[in-house]
């Protein structure tokens, strides 16, 4: 699956004419090949919720960031509306709850087609307090997609649902109840 996904980043960087300016690598997250200091920048979408040791990850992530560099998350949110009405939709057909308690949210696996698959719900405080011992603060915080609903459920209600998530993007809404958050931090100390 790494193939496909690098394959398909190259040629969207192609059709766009930046690929001269990209390097493609794929890398563990828990254990990166690149110096101390290496990155000013590091935008991580959608990967730290599929990595069972997050702790290992996030401290090669500020390990490879720069004094002053910023890392922007975006990550599953433990307080999302959606988890609460899944959860009440669960509880009252009697399947208990989903995944288990972690130091930074709560996380499992599921069966996909191609295996098991590592997921996280992530408890932004935890997480945050976590990044501040590693030299970090939380500078910018939105909701980057209110609901997932949209994904399991066909026309013309996932229109509307999608709808739904550009507007509550577009108008900056509360992050705390949507379904993804992006958080930005910058490295404040070595």
């Amino acid at each position: 699956i790494l193939r496909t996904v690098l394959d398909d980043a190259k040629k969207r960087a192609t059709e766009a004419g930046v690929v001269d300016k990209i390097d493609f690598e794929v890398a563990d997250l828990t254990n990166l090949q690149f110096a101390d200091g290496t990155f000013q920048t590091i935008f991580c979408w959608g990967v730290l919720i599929h990595v069972p040791d997050i702790d290992k990850a996030l401290c090669e992530l500020v390990r490879v960031l720069r004094p002053g560099g910023r890392l922007a998350l975006q990550m599953t949110n433990m307080t999302a509306w959606d988890h609460k009405i899944e959860s009440l939709v669960r509880l009252v057909r009697g399947k208990g709850r989903l995944g288990e308690d972690m130091p930074f949210g709560r996380g499992g696996y599921c069966q996909t087609h191609g295996g098991p698959m590592f997921w996280f719900r992530t408890n932004f405080a935890a997480m945050t307090r976590r990044l501040e011992q590693l030299g970090c603060r939380r500078i910018y915080r939105c909701a980057s997609e209110f609901t997932e609903l949209q994904r399991r459920i066909g026309q013309p209600m996932r229109w509307g649902l999608r709808r739904m998530n550009d507007l509550w993007f577009k108008l900056n809404l509360p992050a705390a109840p949507a379904c993804t958050n992006i958080y930005v931090y910058e490295k404040t100390r070595v």
